[in-house]
């Protein structure tokens, strides 16, 4: 199965399930041996799923209702859209419309969330009635949930299970004709889909109806990179907020791949790493609360089993408040010598106060009148390189 990714907002499991599922559509099918009479003719049939194409990591755009889609698979006589999640560890339960990770209420049902996706598509299906080969039917929109994780999720309600899958499930359904005939009964008539993929890439997964999916994390939308780490280790987004465009914060994405030490390659390792900077503002908060002010920290409270090689978190931004690298790759190059040097005092000051060195501001300054001018320059040049 060919598969058509938008670069953007895909996350490491989400690539590693679609590729799975594109393995197994794709493996090379049993040739027929000779002499096999009415078996051999049967193992020439063409396969029930050949041909199927499959559009990964986009979202539609309609009259500002936005149906972010992780796999979108169009098969010989219907469309499914396919919702990945990626839990492991603690069982997932539902309650009165809300998914549990635990005891950790995960929001509204992805069951709900992916139904209406389901109806964003089937409006927007509509328009192109009577243009497909299935005389004047548009194509039958199906939805699944499929779980890529280790977590049980047998406790779902009996309804939610209907539509919720594992992924070893998904590969078996989509690649038995028997199992996905039971499943989804396709008139016989619908099985000429695959004839209006060009309608359906012309018309409907265009340039100007689907964009790549943002990277979203908790409520939060990635914009610009603004920053990646020398080795790679992790990344960071400007974010904003879907409920208020105002509301800014910084979505961090890290790639523990990319580290080469033991600790990175365990769940109680990458735990260690994402916690470290929790470990140092818990400190300051409750040793220097004028220094916390003025220090940013993370808005995700980790766990094991959210921390795989990938794993994202939301950064707040103090409010009214730049962080300081970013304020120098802005201003940096525009300010003068004696500038640099009083930003240099001030940087120095909070690592004093972090590192409870007893040097009082005012000394800093006093001191730096002594500096030489070769000194001056080379503290211009060092602040300037942050």
């Amino acid at each position: 199965m060919d598969i058509k990714y938008w670069e953007g907002g895909l996350e490491r499991h989400e690539i590693d399930a679609i590729e799975k599922i594109r393995n197994v559509l794709s493996a090379p099918k049993k040739q027929p041996k000779k002499g096999q009479g009415l078996d051999t003719l049967n193992a020439l049939k063409k396969p029930f799923n050949d041909d199927w194409k499959g559009y990964a990591g986009f979202r539609f755009i309609n009259k500002n209702k936005q149906g972010e889609i992780d796999l979108l698979i169009v098969t010989h006589c219907n469309i499914l859209i396919i919702e990945l999640k990626h839990w492991n560890g603690l069982p997932i339960t539902s309650n009165d419309g809300k998914w549990f990770f635990g005891n950790d209420d995960r929001g509204k049902s992805p069951v709900e969330i992916t139904r209406n996706k389901k109806f964003l598509l089937e409006r927007l299906l509509k328009p192109f009635k009577g243009q497909f080969s299935n005389d004047s039917h548009i194509p039958r929109v199906y939805f699944l949930v499929v779980m890529t994780g280790t977590s049980d999720f047998s406790g779902l309600q009996q309804n939610e299970l209907a539509e919720t899958l594992s992924l070893s499930d998904f590969c078996k359904l989509c690649s038995n004709e028997h199992v996905f005939n039971q499943h989804f009964t396709p008139h016989p008539a619908s099985a000429v889909l695959l004839q209006d993929i060009p309608l359906l890439e012309n018309k409907l997964l265009n340039s100007t109806k689907v964009e790549a999916r943002p990277l979203t994390v908790d409520g939060w939308v990635g914009q610009e990179e603004i920053f990646k780490h020398p080795k790679e280790s992790y990344s960071e987004f400007l974010a904003q907020s879907e409920s208020d465009k105002n509301d800014r914060a910084i979505i961090r994405s890290w790639n523990f791949d990319k580290l080469s030490n033991l600790e990175a390659k365990t769940p109680d390792g990458r735990f260690k790493i994402v916690s470290r900077e929790r470990e140092v503002l818990t400190k300051i908060k409750r040793e220097n609360i004028e220094l916390y002010g003025h220090c940013v920290s993370s808005l995700t409270i980790p766990s094991k089993e959210k921390i795989t090689t990938q794993y994202n978190e939301v950064v707040e931004l103090p409010h009214g408040q730049e962080r300081l690298n970013d304020f120098i790759a802005t201003y940096g190059e525009n300010l003068s010598i004696d500038e640099r040097i009083n930003l240099v005092k001030v940087l120095v000051a909070r690592f004093a106060d972090l590192h409870q060195l007893h040097v009082a501001h005012r000394d800093i300054g006093r001191h730096s009148v002594w500096l030489s001018t070769g000194q001056r320059v080379a503290l211009s040049n060092f602040i300037s390189a942050f």
